[in-house]
């Protein structure tokens, strides 16, 4: 490959920066003999191979001052000035341009054909959410109602992981906050004002429940909760036409309880209502064991000792009462779990 004419000029530029001749060039550069006759030859007949060339002088990097060797980039967001973009680059330039130009004119398009005039005015127009009866992405007051469909998953074991058609996904760390999704507050002048607000409770140590929030403008607040245990609590009464529970009914704390089996347990009876009924009140009532006993005779008065009378004996058989004697019992009742002798009075 011959030296160019810049290629031939560069060199003889060199020899005259270095204040040497063509034949001083080998012992000033340490040219071996075959490369400094090559050299030699392409400054006379053009045809010095273009390794030998690139081996003793290289060209200077180009700028947009110089020339030199340029660097090719088939990036289309580069900002250097030393690269030089290639056909490539170039192409895909033209294409992201085209496919603009493109998008814009039927944006363009769009907006003749949907938009002539805004409130009467056919210049340039700046629309806002209210003129197109829209809210604003923050804020706004829907005078309406809203109507919405999900199309979600259905089953309830996926709603964790699903949507709603009101949604709202919160991530926070444990801390005393209450995070409220839905309120109203309603004012009647005069007579009452409170907001009622649902959403949900977290705590510091990482718990969490939703509530139904009543709050007045004095500051009294009522709160309705609901756990993820499946507890239901009230500040007050639940007033209910019936009221069923598959287990226990509590109350107290669960220091009192109606049992699912009817039994009843408190610390006014000491226990179990049944063991206190034992204790004070009669279970049971049976006669005891018979008794005989036997006035003198002639008696014309006489009463048993203990007891009630159950028969009597006759010892002279002939009928006269008072040569008899009398069989008695003595009643007997169940009480505390001991049969006990009823005493007279």
């Amino acid at each position: 490959m011959a030296l160019t004419i810049e290629q031939e000029q560069a060199l003889l530029a060199q020899l005259n920066e270095k204040k040497i001749t063509l034949s001083e060039l080998a012992a000033a550069t340490d040219l071996a003999e075959d490369d400094l006759l090559l050299i030699r030859q392409g400054i006379i007949d053009k045809s010095v191979n273009s390794n030998v060339l690139k081996k003793y002088f290289t060209p200077p990097v180009s700028s947009l001052t110089e020339s030199g060797i340029v660097k090719l980039s088939n990036a289309i967001n580069s900002d250097d000035e030393y690269i030089a973009a290639t056909s490539k680059a170039v192409k895909a330039v033209n294409k992201t341009a085209n496919n603009a130009l493109t998008q814009a004119q039927s944006a363009a398009e769009l907006a003749s054909s949907k938009v002539s005039s805004v409130n009467g005015s056919t210049g340039e127009v700046s629309l806002s959410a209210p003129d197109v009866d829209a809210l604003p992405i923050v804020g706004g007051t829907c005078t309406g109602p809203i109507t919405a469909a999900y199309s979600g998953p259905l089953a309830f074991v996926a709603q964790y992981d699903s949507g709603a058609t009101f949604y709202n996904d919160i991530i926070r760390q444990p801390a005393s906050e209450f995070h409220p999704l839905l309120k109203q507050r309603m004012h009647v002048p005069g007579f009452s004002a409170c907001s009622y607000t649902f959403g949900t409770l977290i705590s510091p140590n990482g718990t969490q429940d939703f509530r139904l929030y009543i709050r007045d403008l004095a500051g009294a607040d009522k709160a309705f909760s609901f756990s993820v245990s499946g507890e239901f609590s009230a500040p007050g009464y639940v007033i209910a036409r019936n009221v069923q529970a598959t287990d226990h009914v509590y109350a107290g704390r669960g220091a009192s309880y109606l049992r699912n089996d009817g039994m009843i347990y408190g610390s006014v009876w000491g226990g179990y209502l049944s063991d206190w009924i034992g204790r004070y009140f009669v279970k049971a009532i049976r006669r005891g064991s018979q008794q005989y006993a036997r006035p003198a005779d002639w008696t014309v008065t006489y009463e048993v000792p203990d007891g009630y009378i159950s028969g009597f004996n006759n010892s002279t058989k002939d009928g006269n009462i008072r040569f008899s004697g009398w069989y008695f019992r003595v009643p007997m009742y169940l009480i505390n779990g001991s049969w006990v002798n009823a005493v007279n009075s």
